[in-house]
């Protein structure tokens, strides 16, 4: 059986993927432009059953959104997955490419579209990101490690991942419609890959 692990040690939050034979630690980044705060305004006759939703904080539905993601995505992959010890912050673009991440990444170029529009990204490393779509695909071991050596991120991965991310992204969108007092969708736009 295979345990899968999200944890955070130092800078970048991380994966583990603990097979029979094996252990991968697969460093997650995940960020979010600037934002402003912003107060909230009355509640109008069609957020009445909102309401109550007005004082629950931001970590507390990324919290929330992690607990959903380690069920989905774990079930989508096979593992039992657990997230842990992720950092909720805000960072600039500058701050974000200088001090958290580095190296070839993936990046998934997002849309929040509702009533708050704006965009953000979900980044994670380039042979990290070919391991969990081939463990997807379930690609063989032997082949799945040339794959990561080669930095082979081919279509077929790229589907694979973008699924995943689907997934991911759905798990937040479900946990905003449900506790947010906005209305709020994350939608996956593109995939980007780039070197740091």
């Amino acid at each position: 059986m295979s345990d899968t692990t999200v944890g955070n040690e130092g800078k970048d939050s991380s994966v583990s993927i603990d097979t029979d034979d094996q252990t991968h630690d697969l460093p997650i980044n995940d960020s979010s432009q600037e934002v402003e705060s912003q107060e909230h305004a009355a509640p109008s006759a069609d957020d009445a059953g909102k309401s109550d939703r007005a004082d629950i904080d931001i970590d507390s539905l990324l919290d929330m959104s992690r607990r959903a993601i380690e069920e989905e995505v774990g079930a989508l992959l096979g593992l039992e997955m657990t997230c842990g010890g992720i950092e909720n912050k805000i960072v600039t673009k500058q701050d974000f490419f200088l001090n958290e991440v580095s190296g070839k990444q993936v990046i998934a170029n997002l849309d929040l579209i509702g009533d708050i529009d704006t965009n953000g990204w979900f980044f994670m490393r380039l042979k990290d990101t070919i391991r969990v779509s081939g463990s997807l695909l379930m690609i063989p071991k032997g082949e799945l490690e040339q794959a990561v050596n080669d930095g082979d991120f081919s279509l077929d991965y790229q589907d694979a991942y973008d699924e995943i991310v689907n997934i991911i992204l759905g798990s937040y969108t479900s946990i905003f419609e449900e506790q947010y007092p906005k209305k709020i969708r994350f939608v996956n736009r593109e995939l980007t890959s780039v070197s740091l």
